[in-house]
């Protein structure tokens, strides 16, 4: 929710995430989780890109995380992981998908790449 006056107070306490565009109002800034400090909607459209791409790189972490577990378990039940393997194996995929989430929010990349 995006609002900039008073009557949109009761809609912002309610909104999952709110801003607003007049910081110079008291009553806006304090009820909202984010306010803007440049003019026209830029940021917003700028808070739905990196959203999309947060949400992007989000899912690819719990569709590797659940790829691997499968078969990491798979593996263990069927006896062909040894438990000094199992825990060599699940800190290295803890740090492959951290270090691939920090490659993918790296200051030289921008969100909005598909």
């Amino acid at each position: 929710m995006i609002g900039d006056g008073i009557n949109d107070g009761p809609a912002v306490e309610r909104a999952f995430c709110s801003a607003t565009p007049t910081i110079d109002r008291p009553f806006m800034p304090s009820r909202t989780d984010a306010w803007f400090v440049t003019a026209g909607l830029r940021p917003v459209r700028l808070a739905l890109i990196a959203a999309t791409a947060l949400t992007r790189i989000n899912r690819r972490n719990l569709t590797v995380a659940t790829v691997y577990n499968v078969g990491t378990v798979s593996l263990a039940f069927a006896g062909l992981m040894s438990p000094l393997l199992c825990a060599v194996v699940m800190p290295i995929s803890s740090l492959s998908i951290l270090l691939a989430t920090i490659a993918s929010l790296s200051p030289g990349r921008p969100l909005w790449r598909s």
